[in-house]
């Protein structure tokens, strides 16, 4: 006769974990960090030099985690050529956008990380055709990473703290070029300093370039000793006029312009994240006040 209970179907097969590329572009380096502070908002860009090295001609996914505090208004990634006499593309260079997505963690086929891979942040996709365009030139490209963050709260020192992920290959660190802070919406700056923060690091000064940076003893970013786990702290300080007119004011998500929020779910969990841009305009409007 029939069984009393029909047999389970069978169990559906994960698909196996798929390693990164083994020829990777390298050594790779982070030229510079810049943030450009604005009236109630902080832009952060990071330069990602891309030499050619034993790049095999495959598809290259990095993985981005976001930086803090909270998660970025807006995110972007471009991919510049870089010019044969420079060692980064040019800060205003045109650059071609390349896709992301947001993601719980970093993927294991991802070949580069930014930031630990246990975090939320964004996988960017570099297609094989645009890395060969952007390495023509010179051998080298730049993958520009920008997020927007809203004005972090003051706190009881009357500074402001924004971090920055770095990034590792293999678990070796990359080596930080510049660290630039400026505003080119004319915020005066003041009290201007840049650490590495993480599980294991010295509280180490390192030299920042912009108004309003500390003078005294600091380590010139290259030559400073890290790990791969490190993330660069940047605090500074705003007028008390402008400290008070700011407060703690979160930047609206309902700007037509790059700031209309994403919500989306990453294993069960609900995410509000940065929707995919292809522009940001870092002046403040743009991104409405309240």
């Amino acid at each position: 006769g029939r069984p009393a209970h029909p047999a389970p179907a069978p169990a559906a097969r994960t698909p196996p974990a798929r390693p990164p590329p083994r020829d990777l572009p390298g050594p790779v380096g982070v030229a510079r960090v810049a943030l450009d502070v604005g009236a109630d908002r902080v832009v952060v860009t990071t330069d990602l030099t891309l030499p050619r090295g034993r790049w095999s001609g495959s598809d290259l996914d990095v993985w981005i985690a976001w930086g803090a505090p909270g998660v970025p208004l807006a995110f972007e990634a471009r991919l510049c050529e870089v010019p044969r006499d420079r060692l980064s593309a040019d800060p205003g260079a045109a650059c071609v956008p390349v896709a992301h997505e947001i993601a719980p963690r970093a993927p294991t086929h991802a070949a580069l990380h930014v930031g630990r891979a246990t975090m939320v942040g964004s996988l960017a996709h570099l297609p094989a055709a645009e890395v060969s365009r952007a390495l023509a030139a010179s051998g080298a490209a730049t993958l520009r990473v920008r997020e927007v963050h809203a004005m972090p709260a003051a706190g009881d020192d009357g500074a402001r703290e924004i971090v920055a992920r770095l990034g590792a290959s293999a678990g070796r660190p990359f080596v930080l070029g510049t660290v630039e802070v400026g505003s080119s919406s004319g915020v005066a700056l003041a009290r201007v300093s840049a650490r590495l923060c993480g599980p294991a690091t010295e509280d180490a000064s390192l030299a920042v370039a912009g108004e309003g940076a500390r003078a005294g003893s600091s380590v010139p970013p290259p030559l400073a000793q890290r790990s791969g786990a490190d993330d660069l702290c940047v605090r500074f300080a705003l007028p008390p006029r402008h400290s008070r007119s700011v407060g703690a004011r979160v930047m609206p998500l309902d700007s037509r312009k790059y700031c209309s929020p994403m919500t989306t779910v990453v294993d069960g969990v609900s995410v509000s994240g940065p929707d995919t841009v292809r522009r940001i305009d870092t002046s403040s409007e743009n991104c409405g006040s309240t």
